[in-house]
């Protein structure tokens, strides 16, 4: 068929639905016979029913096509459904396969497919399935695929200059909470400093000092607002080790700050940031200044 259409293999997709394969063999042979022939694969619905991480494993697909389910439970809670379908779109790009995101139906859902580093769609938005494909009904799909890419690359220049905006406010004002509390330790307790200027911004979730080995020498302070989610977390103390941390190491490797990606807190269990900056002056010089902002 592929002959007789006078197209190349390695423009066709193969797709594997969820469904469990009757013998694993049978279906790893399939496989082989595919990437012989110069075929491209692809896993359906992966996150649901038997496209899961074994059948990732067994197959090595060049597309993994996130299911839908995966984006509509985001409503249950926009923060975790997005840290997850985040972090399903890292580890399939992380393996070399390409992302894609099924069931995207309106210009939210893209946007949300943009803010996950998705950026293969599929879905009503750009066109329902077409069994008779016209010259209008190509051009449909054409002009609705023109839309959806301006709308997807507007988003994300708007997401970046956020982002950038951002972070330059939290990495001023870490800059700015260093420098006070570097003139303000020379006659005062550094934890009687920190606890005095959280109040400086309500999006500081805790403050703490670490000596030039990692060791913390302050207590963690936190803000008013700021409430542990759960048992199986709790901020660090006194004493405790950051050494193997990058918000040490970038320090210890000679940088003057650090600004981390988004992550859980091991203290509270919410999405923060944090920013740690060299203290160079007064009795602090040596030591490190960690400012978790919540993300």
């Amino acid at each position: 068929m592929i002959e007789a259409a006078g197209l190349s293999p390695g423009s066709i997709v193969i797709e594997l639905v969820e469904q469990k394969a009757e013998q694993e063999e049978n279906l790893l042979s399939f496989v082989e016979i595919c990437r012989r022939d110069g075929f491209l694969l692809a896993i359906d619905d992966f996150g649901e029913a038997f496209s899961n991480l074994e059948r990732l494993f067994l197959i090595q697909p060049d597309i993994i096509k996130i299911s839908k389910k995966l984006l509509h439970a985001r409503r249950y809670s926009q923060e975790y459904g997005q840290s997850v379908l985040k972090g399903v779109a890292e580890l399939i790009s992380s393996i070399g396969a390409m992302p894609l995101l099924e069931g995207v139906e309106d210009m939210q859902q893209l946007s949300e497919a943009v803010d996950c580093n998705i950026d293969v769609i599929q879905g009503f938005l750009v066109s329902r399935p077409i069994f008779d494909l016209t010259d209008s009904a190509a051009a449909a799909v054409r002009e609705s695929l023109r839309k959806t890419t301006d709308v997807a690359g507007m988003h994300r220049m708007q997401h970046i200059q956020l982002g950038k905006i951002k972070s330059s406010y939290f990495m001023q004002e870490a800059k700015h909470i260093s420098m006070i509390i570097e003139m303000e330790c020379v006659e005062s307790d550094p934890d009687v400093v920190l606890s005095s200027w959280l109040h400086i911004d309500e999006q500081i979730e805790c403050m703490y000092l670490l000596s030039e080995k990692g060791i913390q020498i302050t207590e963690t302070h936190f803000g008013q607002i700021c409430k542990v989610k759960n048992a199986l977390f709790r901020p660090a103390r006194k004493g405790d080790d950051h050494s193997e941390k990058d918000y040490f190491l970038y320090i210890k490797a000679g940088s003057p700050h650090y600004y981390s990606p988004p992550y859980i807190s091991q203290a509270t269990g919410s999405l923060c940031i944090t920013i740690s900056v060299y203290l160079s002056r007064g009795p602090l010089s040596g030591t490190i200044l960690c400012i978790d902002f919540r993300s």
